[in-house]
């Protein structure tokens, strides 16, 4: 009987612990999706940064993050 309750228990430890993992492993992915976005549509207004008017550059969109996707795509 004692065998059955660590194979149990064991099993779901180890589905919890991979759910983490997958769970942390697909924030990482997006946040660097992310920068990489981010820094694409800097890098497209430096251009217009030297003009007179203050503040972010009309339709740069580039304070916009893409929504986080739990399941691949």
């Amino acid at each position: 009987m004692k065998k059955a309750q660590a194979t149990l228990e064991f099993t779901v430890v180890f589905v919890i612990m991979v759910t983490l993992l997958m769970g942390l492993l697909t924030l990482w992915k997006w946040s660097s999706d992310n920068i990489v976005n981010r820094q694409k549509k800097y890098n497209e207004t430096r251009v217009g940064a030297g003009s007179s008017s203050p503040g972010e550059p009309s339709g740069s969109g580039m304070f916009q993050a893409p929504a986080v996707s739990i399941i691949g795509n």
